[in-house]
C-alpha cells in the first residue's frame, strides 16, 4: 500500500492497465453476467500482480501474467457458466409454473372429476402420503419446449440441476425422471404412473 501511495504518478497508468485487462476479459460474445463479474475480478488481480512485482522486485515471476491466470480463468468461466445455466433455466421453469398454473395437474383437480390428459397439462404437483406437496413434475415435451425456446439444452440443464440436488428421482430407468402417481387413476388398485422431471419444493422456496 505504501508503494502505491508513493507512486501517484503511476495511478493513471495502472488505471489504464486495469481497463485494458477488464475489456479483454469481459468484452466477449455470449458472456453471462456472472462471467462478466468474474472478468472484472480477474482484471483487478492481473493489475495487482504487476504492481506487487514492481513494489517487490525480489519476487520471481517466470511466466507472463496472462499465462499465470489462463488456466484458472478458464476453469472459473466454466464453473460460472454452469452455475448461470442452472439458475436461469430454473427461473424459466418457475415463470412457466406461475403463468400456467392451471396446466399443473393436482389431486384437487382429480377429486373434482377433471381427468389427466397429457395434451391438456404440462405437469403434476406431487404430494406425499400426508398430503404435503413435495415437487412439481414436468412432462418431457413441456420442459424441452420451454428450454429450447430460450436457447437452453435440455440435457445440460438436467445435469446441472441434478448436480445441485434439485431433482427428485426414484431410480427409474428414465435417467433424470421420477415415476409419479397420476391422481384419480387406478389400475387394479394402484395408480397409474408417469415419468416426469421433478423439481423439489425446496428449490422453489429457496428462490422466492
Amino acid at each position: 500500500m505504501q508503494f502505491i501511495l508513493d507512486h501517484r504518478d503511476q495511478w493513471n497508468f495502472w488505471k489504464e492497465a486495469y481497463q485494458e485487462a477488464n475489456d479483454l476479459l469481459t468484452q466477449r460474445e455470449s458472456m453471462s453476467p456472472i462471467e462478466m463479474r468474474l472478468g472484472e475480478y480477474f482484471a483487478a488481480i492481473a493489475t495487482a500482480i504487476v504492481i506487487i512485482h514492481a513494489a517487490l522486485p525480489e519476487l520471481r515471476r517466470d511466466k507472463p501474467v496472462k499465462e499465470l491466470l489462463a488456466s484458472v480463468w478458464s476453469r472459473a468461466r466454466k464453473e460460472a457458466r454452469e452455475a448461470d445455466i442452472g439458475k436461469r433455466s430454473l427461473e424459466l421453469v418457475q415463470e412457466l409454473i406461475i403463468n400456467r398454473n392451471d396446466k399443473i395437474y393436482t389431486a384437487e383437480m382429480a377429486s373434482q372429476g377433471v381427468k389427466w390428459e397429457g395434451g391438456s397439462f404440462i405437469g403434476i404437483k406431487e404430494v406425499d402420503k400426508s398430503g404435503n406437496w413435495i415437487s412439481v413434475g414436468l412432462t418431457t415435451d413441456a420442459l424441452r419446449e420451454l428450454l429450447n425456446k430460450n436457447d437452453f439444452n435440455l440435457q445440460e440443464s438436467l445435469r446441472n440441476w441434478n448436480s445441485k440436488g434439485w431433482l427428485l428421482r426414484n431410480g427409474s430407468s428414465e435417467g433424470y425422471q421420477r415415476q409419479v402417481d397420476i391422481p384419480g387413476t387406478s389400475n387394479k388398485g394402484r395408480m397409474n404412473k408417469l415419468n416426469l422431471y421433478c423439481l423439489k419444493k425446496e428449490v422453489f422456496s429457496s428462490e422466492e
